[in-house]
């Protein structure tokens, strides 16, 4: 069964209640009852439909912390609606709560107003699972990168939603740019057995296959990891910075590379550069290698990223 659900931006910044508190409470960090001289967070709390809502304020910021609802005034059964928020005013989590367990669907979003998890519970237990990830095009130096990425070159979304109880798995990647989605793929699984639709840049169905579920990250054809750094360590020259003349200390190269779907490597570049020729050696020797064993996703070989760090340590007497 295909599940659709809205990703929701929260860029507004949080109307203060426009209530009549009844009740004042005094909590500390742990959000235990404590004396007012001790407290840490300031609870104010209103009726409402026969139940107790209270809105939790950082005592030394005043910034709201959160909002629950109880069933009575001695704040001991949580019940109904629960809201969480940043410290820059955004809504983190919002769900809510049947007799102090969770239930129907809780939402999590980061500090951006992006949401990133919907779970759903039944009496606590966790039934369904949906989470979002999101790429940026490009970040800009800003003081809201996120937001001038989205605006400018847009993201790219995938979104993956899991029934424990029927054993079913849907995920799609979506790109938004300037408001505008494309969907790129979809996958719906029944146990082990899926389909995948890929879709082209009209939206038609370029590919409709079915796939398994496996999903294996691209590997080092021999030896996997272990192998890897042997064949790290046995063509890299450890000395290439202090050729180079470099200070004693510590010098980390961290290079991006590319495993394609063949399995050969392209791609290799510096992502950070500590200089005295300690990225352009890791480089070299990267260039070198055989071909890996590239990465699966639904059993179908995909080109995958890869990163390598590697520290040269300069100790001359």
């Amino acid at each position: 069964m295909k599940h659709t659900l809205l990703v929701l931006l929260f860029f507004a910044g949080i109307v203060a209640h426009a209530q009549d508190y009844k009740f004042i409470y005094y909590f500390d960090a742990n959000l235990s009852f404590t004396s007012k001289e001790k407290a840490a967070g300031i609870g104010k709390g209103y009726k409402t439909d026969g139940l107790v809502v209270v809105d939790c304020y950082n005592k030394a910021s005043e910034k709201i912390v959160f909002t629950a609802t109880f069933k009575d005034s001695s704040l001991q059964t949580m019940h109904g609606d629960y809201k969480s928020y940043f410290k820059n005013g955004q809504i983190e989590n919002d769900g809510k709560y049947i007799d102090n367990e969770m239930n129907g669907v809780w939402k999590t979003w980061n500090k951006y107003g992006f949401i990133t998890d919907s779970i759903f519970y039944e009496s606590g237990l966790r039934t369904g699972f949906g989470k979002y990830q999101y790429a940026f095009n490009k970040y800009y130096k800003s003081p809201n990168p996120v937001i001038d990425s989205i605006e400018k070159d847009g993201y790219i979304l995938t979104y993956s939603f899991t029934d424990s109880l029927k054993n079913t798995c849907y995920q799609s990647e979506s790109s938004y740019k300037k408001g505008v989605k494309k969907v790129n793929f979809e996958v719906f699984f029944t146990g082990n057995a899926g389909l995948l639709k890929e879709y082209d840049s009209t939206g038609n169905i370029k590919e409709d296959s079915v796939f398994d579920r496996m999903l294996a990250e691209a590997e080092f054809s021999q030896s996997g990891e272990e192998g890897w750094r042997r064949f790290l360590q046995k063509n890299i020259n450890s000395e290439a910075p202090n050729r180079n003349n470099a200070p004693n200390g510590n010098y980390t190269a961290i290079i991006k590379f590319i495993v394609n779907e063949d399995g050969s490597i392209s791609g290799v570049e510096a992502e950070t550069d500590p200089g005295y020729g300690a990225a352009a050696e890791v480089i070299r020797v990267i260039k070198l290698s055989p071909k890996w064993k590239p990465a699966k996703k639904y059993g179908k070989l995909i080109k995958s990223y890869r990163r390598q760090p590697m520290t040269f340590s300069i100790q001359n007497g």
